[in-house]
This record gives C-alpha cells, sequence and structure tokens, in this order.
C-alpha cells in the first residue's frame, strides 16, 4: 500500500532529504512547497483531505493548521487517519489537533524522544 504525502517546509535542504527518505518507504509526495506539485495555500484543505502523513516546517509564526480546520477535513476524509509530523519552531500544527479522532501529531519535542 502506498502512502500519500505532503512536504511543506521553507527549506530545500530539509525537503530533498524527506522526499529521498520518504520515496525510500513506498510513500508518494502528493505536493510539497517548491518543485513539486505546487498548492496554493488557499488550497491547503483540498490537499489535506488527500494526504495519509503530512511533514511541516513553515516559516509561520501562528499554527497554520488548527483544529476548527481539521474537524471538516475529517469530516471529508470519512475518519480516514492521518499523521502529521511538525518539526515547525514555533509549532504549524496546533496541538489541539492531536486530540481529534484519527489524527496523530508528532512534533520536534517527539522527535526527540524517539532520536
Amino acid at each position: 500500500m502506498t502512502i500519500n504525502a505532503i512536504i511543506a517546509d521553507d527549506h530545500e535542504l530539509v525537503r530533498e532529504a524527506l522526499q529521498v527518505r520518504l520515496q525510500r518507504m513506498d510513500v508518494k509526495i502528493v505536493a510539497e512547497a517548491v518543485n513539486g506539485t505546487y498548492q496554493p495555500w488557499d488550497q491547503l484543505s483540498e490537499a489535506l483531505i488527500r494526504a495519509d502523513v503530512v511533514v511541516t516546517s513553515t516559516g509561520a509564526t501562528t499554527p497554520i493548521i488548527e483544529p476548527r480546520m481539521m474537524r471538516k477535513i475529517m469530516r471529508k476524509r470519512r475518519g480516514a487517519p492521518i499523521f502529521m509530523v511538525d518539526i515547525a519552531v514555533p509549532r504549524d500544527v496546533d496541538p489541539k489537533v492531536g486530540r481529534l479522532d484519527s489524527v496523530y501529531v508528532y512534533d520536534v519535542d517527539d522527535l526527540r524522544l524517539i532520536f
């Protein structure tokens, strides 16, 4: 089974490293910020409906993915799980998003525990 992923990162080296690693794991990158299938920010919700895994690390100063937005998206996904890896500082994904059913959010602090 192929997993669909979105890569949203302002840093080219991070995007490239993620692409290489994810493609080795049978992950199809369906959108990314640069050098890929570009989707404008106003289409973020539509992209999240299609994604299985989201890796985000933008330069935003406030969360770009919030609970209200994700509740709507999860209704359209019909409960299909979504995994979000937020490596941004400050965070791109509001921590409350991880409290939603079938939404799994991991941030830099979680990754530190693994590595």
